[in-house]
């Protein structure tokens, strides 16, 4: 090849490389102008977390976080679960910061079935004249990524006496898709660079991701790798106690079979147990107290990795499960808390109603006997977030869509502590009712009506008596005698689980008028016993968990 030649060629790779440049500039300029791609908020993982749910709203530094609005999950001032405390501290207050994931945030059970709900309760009790939070900073399938970013958004504000750190169960090492979460927090400038990130978000990927993950043998990086997490933990740990916060490490208990069918999260388990040590932190192993309670209550009755009566899956504590956390962790921050303890004082009250629905969602105005500013109230263990004072002996309550039935005084907290009213109040049981009737085509059928949130699913049980104490199970009381799948009824103190019992019927959904009807046809109505006793639950069928209403009604032949 001649000199020429070899002039000619790199004058062609210039003009090439040339217009190779121009293109890409003005593909940059063209995604600039288009503002795409989209924010960070618009984060991708594996399918069936939920941070893609209408639940959930983009956050450009969290990721997402509650969307505000939602009538039955009422997200704070920062898009977390349940409350905060007052804006102006005094020395009667004491904080408690449970930073974490799914398990902090509660999935599968109601805010006042987490474990930092009965933690509050619990402290409350113990120490009255205390004003005693517990802020829930976690959300479902947040990393440890995601927990550092809120709690140094939270520190100032919320200045924790105790911080609880329960993370590495799962989030931080299943699949980075497109980016790590690291990565997402400081994406490249270049939105070329962001777009093909975002092409590795395909369907196509995520499954290919998941199936490699379930198998043991993930192809891609995980969203926070071991290095990192726990750079993470140890900025968590030094910076709450920086903020004068003691720290407590809670070690996620899980099922064996998490371990098999994740292996990874052994390593994460490992990771959190020595870093506890290193750092010096109270460490909490809920396991061995799981086990313990699984061995006193079931026994042989227990299915093979059935997780109940402890976890509602894999790794998410039930009621049962978030029950044993709190009282682990009230034993170790109880000596922290000061104040001696007493009796709760009782005030007097008044108002115009004396019963409520359990369909709710209305005020109740309630007269106080010498009352002073009140900025927390429940009604038995339900916490009451909206209320307002609009004088020094009135108190107007903004009542939840949910709440539970019986009979239940109000607890106030103010500025001297927790008061409870002499007065009580009647929350009345869902309406639900139980008749013989003939169909339209003339056959007998057991008709049963009732009422629900609108969108709600209902499961219909039958049985011939009724228990003389309620069982606890994963959604509420069960009233009616029945064993469970035909078998022997687990001991009395041991969780039930309703899908052990296929509902006799089940509504397809609850229309705009919140009433439902479930029709059963029934062929001998002479072999009916002459006492039939009816259980409706009524569910969220797109959250499990989050809510649950339960009513009964008797038909008499």
């Amino acid at each position: 090849m001649t000199r020429t030649d070899h002039r000619s060629t790199r004058r062609r790779l210039v003009v090439a490389l040339a217009a190779t440049c121009a293109s890409l500039v003005a593909a940059e300029s063209v995604l600039w102008i288009a503002g795409l791609p989209g924010p960070a908020g618009d984060f991708h993982h594996l399918r069936g977390l939920g941070h893609d749910s209408t639940m959930f709203e983009p956050d450009p530094e969290l990721f997402w976080r509650l969307r505000a609005g939602d009538p039955f999950e009422p997200a704070n001032a920062h898009g977390l679960r349940g409350p905060l405390p007052a804006p102006v501290r005094s020395d009667r207050d004491f904080v408690v910061v449970c930073v974490g994931d799914s398990c902090t945030f509660g999935a599968g059970v109601r805010y006042d079935d987490t474990y930092g709900a009965l933690l509050e309760r619990a402290l409350r009790r113990a120490r009255p004249r205390q004003r005693i939070d517990v802020v829930l900073a976690a959300m479902g399938g947040w990393s440890s990524h995601q927990d550092r970013v809120l709690f140094d958004r939270l520190l100032a504000s919320l200045r924790p006496d105790v911080t609880v750190l329960y993370t590495g169960l799962f989030n931080d090492y299943t699949p980075a898709i497109g980016t790590t979460d690291g990565e997402r927090a400081h994406p490249s400038p270049l939105r070329l660079a962001r777009l093909f990130a975002r092409a590795r978000e395909s369907d196509r990927a995520i499954a290919a991701a998941e199936a490699s993950f379930v198998g043991g043998k993930p192809v891609l990086a995980p969203r926070v790798p071991l290095d990192d997490y726990a750079a993470n933990v140890t900025a968590i740990v030094q910076r709450a106690r920086d903020a004068g916060s003691a720290a407590i490490t809670v070690l996620p208990p899980r099922m064996q079979r998490m371990f098999e069918v994740y292996a990874d999260g052994r390593g994460y388990l490992d990771a959190t147990r020595s870093l506890a040590r290193a750092l010096g932190t109270t460490s909490i192993d809920p396991a061995p107290h799981f086990a313990a309670f699984v061995d006193r209550v079931q026994g042989d009755a227990r299915e093979p990795e059935d997780p109940w009566p402890c976890f509602v899956d894999l790794g998410h504590p039930s009621i049962t499960g978030h029950a044993i956390l709190a009282e682990l962790l009230a034993g170790a921050i109880l000596p922290l808390v000061p104040g001696a303890a007493g009796d709760i004082p009782r005030i007097d009250a008044d108002s115009e109603s004396s019963t409520l629905p359990a369909l709710n969602a209305g005020e109740l105005v309630v007269g106080l006997d010498g009352a002073k500013r009140i900025d927390r109230a429940w009604l038995g263990d339900a916490w009451i977030p909206e209320l307002d004072a609009p004088g020094d002996t009135r108190l107007r309550l903004r009542l939840p869509k949910l709440l539970p039935s019986g009979e239940f005084a109000l607890e106030l907290r103010g500025p001297e502590g927790i008061a409870r009213t002499r007065r009580t109040w009647r929350v009345d049981a869902l309406p639900l009712s139980a008749r013989l009737a003939k169909s339209a085509a003339g056959c007998d059928e057991l008709v049963v009506e009732g009422a629900g949130p609108r969108g709600w699913t209902v499961g219909v049980w039958l049985a011939a008596s009724r228990r003389a104490a309620p069982r606890s199970t994963q959604f509420g009381p069960l009233v009616l005698e029945v064993a469970a799948g035909g078998e022997a009824s687990f001991p009395p103190d041991a969780p039930y689980r309703f899908d052990r019992m296929p509902p006799a019927a089940l509504s397809s959904g609850i229309d705009a008028t919140e009433r439902w009807v479930a029709r059963m046809p029934v062929a001998d109505v002479a072999a009916l016993p002459s006492r039939l006793f009816v259980q409706a639950l009524v569910l969220d069928s797109t959250r499990p968990g989050f809510g649950a209403l339960s009513a009964v009604a008797e038909l008499q032949r």
